[in-house]
């Protein structure tokens, strides 16, 4: 009996030291497209990492997407200070996401423009590996100084279901054999 116990205690402790699973775009090889009022401003593919993933000069503003672990952030910039800073993403769409979603939500507080409504665009990730954001205009108070605005949205990905770690298989393997091998 002592030796049952044992098993199974060695079996529980391996599943509260693993650590879990944790869903992020870090590494995820994606296709971005965002498609402003102007033109097509990024249209590329980018392996998620630390830094600005890609960057592109528009004819009007310079654009930049960056990816991060659970969030994405898209900077517009203009050379120029003064006169009216707007925009209209007609569409941003990210692709080949590797990891499940369960929501997408644009972060306020890490916005830098003036005048927006976070409600007007449609965002939606119920294709799988798929975010699509529709109709997002901005624009700076008039006349504005800003040279950039940076928009940021934040994304919760599914819970994970399962197996800590790999070695936690073969630890769980390992008790059960210990258990086998000591009833006979």
């Amino acid at each position: 009996m002592k030796a049952i116990t044992k098993h199974l205690l060695l079996i529980i402790a391996s599943f509260c030291v693993s650590p879990l699973v944790h869903a992020t775009l870090l590494g995820d090889t994606v296709d971005v497209t965002v498609n402003s009022s102007f033109d097509t401003p990024i249209s590329g593919t980018a392996t998620v990492g630390a830094g600005v993933e890609l960057t592109a000069s528009g004819l009007v503003h310079d654009y930049a997407v960056d990816l991060e672990e659970d969030s994405f952030t898209i900077t517009v910039s203009k050379d120029v200070p003064g006169g009216n800073f707007t925009a209209i993403f007609q569409s941003i769409l990210i692709e080949n996401i590797d990891s499940a979603i369960d929501s997408v939500v644009f972060n306020a507080a890490a916005n830098s423009a003036t005048q927006f409504n976070p409600n007007n665009p449609t965002i939606d990730w119920s294709t799988p590996g798929t975010i699509a954001i529709g109709y997002f205009p901005f624009a700076s108070a008039t006349p504005s100084s800003a040279l950039s605005h940076a928009f940021t949205w934040d994304i919760t990905f599914a819970n994970q279901i399962g197996i800590n770690e790999p070695s936690v298989i073969a630890l769980l393997f390992l008790g059960l054999t210990g258990l086998v091998i000591t009833r006979r």
